[in-house]
Formats: structure tokens, sequence, C-alpha cells
């Protein structure tokens, strides 16, 4: 959810007319952010529906190990799309929204290193709040009843997933220590996420 977000924020200051005459790494640095941004959205269907995009309104996001592994893959592909396009041909504007997803896309990959998904449920949020996107689903046709009740009937397989995500990161607690102790040293500012582990996040 939080690179949906930040994702988000990326795209609202790309806003700039997209009709305005562009040049081939405009359109190359556009393109990009629609195939990442639509990606984002079926890849978080509960965030789709936050923005009142039904298309995904009968699915939950698929939070297997597979999946996360997956989706970071996409992130490597699409930081080296990201390289390939000529920053210097960008405008002012566009030069900031690239650094903002590059800065986006590699803190992604950072995260993923520390392993922090195999931590899915916490005091803030999880599984345990998934009704909460109920306030933010709207109800107008049949369709929409249909979609609520195929995610429904889709919940059990989320509550296995989580589940597992929990066995395998108290399997893999020690490695995952030390991942986070590498990340320290070559990032300081990732030391408050791994403090997490320090202090007891995959206890029994």
């Amino acid at each position: 959810m939080k690179r949906v977000l930040a994702f988000a924020l990326v795209l609202t200051i790309s806003s700039v007319a997209f009709a305005q005459k562009q040049n081939v790494a405009t359109k190359q640095l556009y393109v990009l952010f629609d195939s990442e941004w639509n990606f984002a959205l079926e890849s978080s269907p509960t965030f789709a529906t936050f923005l009142g995009d039904k298309r995904f309104n009968d699915r939950w996001s698929d939070a297997s190990l597979s999946a996360f592994s997956r989706r970071n893959e996409r992130n490597i592909q699409a930081l080296a799309k990201l390289k390939k396009i000529k920053r210097a041909q960008l405008s002012a504007k566009d030069r900031v929204n690239y650094d903002l997803f590059q800065n986006q896309l590699e803190s992604s990959l950072e995260n993923y290193k520390t392993r922090l998904f195999l931590l899915p449920i916490n005091q803030r949020g999880g599984i345990q709040t998934a009704d909460e996107i109920l306030e933010f689903t709207n109800f107008q046709t049949v369709k929409d009843y249909e979609d609520w009740i195929a995610r429904m009937n889709a919940f059990p397989r989320l509550m296995d997933q989580t589940i597992d995500l929990m066995k395998a990161g108290k399997a893999d607690a020690p490695a995952a220590v030390r991942v986070c102790l590498r990340a320290i040293r070559a990032k300081p500012s990732l030391r408050h996420r791994c403090m997490r582990l320090h202090r007891g996040g995959y206890r029994s």
C-alpha cells in the first residue's frame, strides 16, 4: 500500500498537460508511469477500490511469497526502463518526477531486502483491519454486490497467505536479521525499520 500511495503522489505531480508537445524521453516517461500505475492498481485491488476504480473489486492483493517476489522483479525491470530514459531531455518538472519515481523504486527494492513483508500484521494494520475497505466500496449495481461476494469468498485464501507469511517469517528470522544488519550498514536510514526485528518481531 505504501508503494501505491507514493506512486499516486508521483502521478499527481506528473499531471502536466499530456497534450503538450513532448520529446521521445518525455513520452517514454509517461508510458512507463501509465504502465506502472495500472500494475500498481491491479496489484493492490483494495487501493483501487479506495480510488473508486471498480475493475478489481472482486479480489484481494496476492499476499503469497511468490507474488512478493514477482512484484520485486517488476520493480527491478521498471528501474532498468527508467534509467534508459534520457533524463537530461526532460523538462524541469519531469526531472523531478523522474527522480521521485527512481527514489520510490530504489526504496521498494531496499525494503524487499529487509523482508519486512514477513511481518504482515502489526498494531496499525493487517488482515485484521481488512473490513475497513467496506467504507470505500460503492454499491450501485448488481455487479457491485457480486464483486463484494466474490471478494468475501476469496478472504480465506488471503488469511492462509497471511499465515504462511508469518510462518516463513518465524523460520527466516535469523537470516532476516543478518540482511537487516547489512542493509543498515549500507543505508543507515533503514535502521528504524530493521529495529522491529531486533525487538522481537518474529517471536512465536
